[in-house]
């Protein structure tokens, strides 16, 4: 009799861990299923941005986005200037702003001058674009780029004025302002 309790206890044994990996190997489906459950609820209610298509979640361009993306793809991809040029042309007639158009006319002026064969009419062109960029928005950026451009046309005034203008907005920034003081001793 004792015998069979003992081969009674043993048989228990083995069946305890494999309720124990049944129980376990529940316990990670229902984990799974819920957190399934919770992954869809969440996503399902997800309120589409102004940005969200209908058809599909595509962002919504702008035209002037559009226009940009046109003029890039013809610069980067397609290495065509001229195409950009004529984009870029149509932008600046577009733009509904004096800082948009500014930004289109240092692009082309940009574009201009990083051609592979630039020639002196396109230097000659970049500066115009970029003094009317720098007419509408007389940012450092624009003074530079005026600066650069009358520089490899030989226009050393019209360089030397322009990189006074760059000199002096970097003097007037507070940060370096700061610096140089610090550089001169607190003076």
């Amino acid at each position: 009799m004792a015998n069979i309790i003992k081969n009674s206890n043993k048989a228990n044994k083995k069946k305890q861990p494999k309720r124990r990996r049944l129980l376990l190997v529940g316990v990670v489906l229902l984990t799974v299923v819920l957190i399934t459950a919770a992954v869809w609820y969440f996503l399902s209610n997800k309120q589409p941005s102004d940005r969200d298509r209908a058809d599909g979640g595509a962002f919504v361009q702008t035209e002037e986005e559009k226009q940009l993306d046109e003029i890039r793809n013809s610069i980067m991809v397609d290495g065509d200037v001229d195409k950009a040029g004529a984009a870029l042309e149509e932008a600046i007639e577009q733009a509904e702003s004096d800082v948009q158009k500014a930004d289109f006319y240092s692009q082309r002026a940009v574009a201009l001058i990083s051609k592979d064969d630039v020639t002196e009419a396109d230097r000659r062109q970049a500066l115009d674009d970029a003094l009317a960029a720098y007419e509408l928005d007389s940012s450092p950026g624009n003074a530079r780029l005026i600066q650069t451009i009358a520089k490899e046309l030989g226009e050393d005034a019209l360089a030397d004025e322009y990189g006074q203008i760059v000199a002096e907005s970097i003097a007037n920034t507070p940060s370096t302002e700061m610096k140089v003081k610090d550089q001169k001793g607190g003076q």
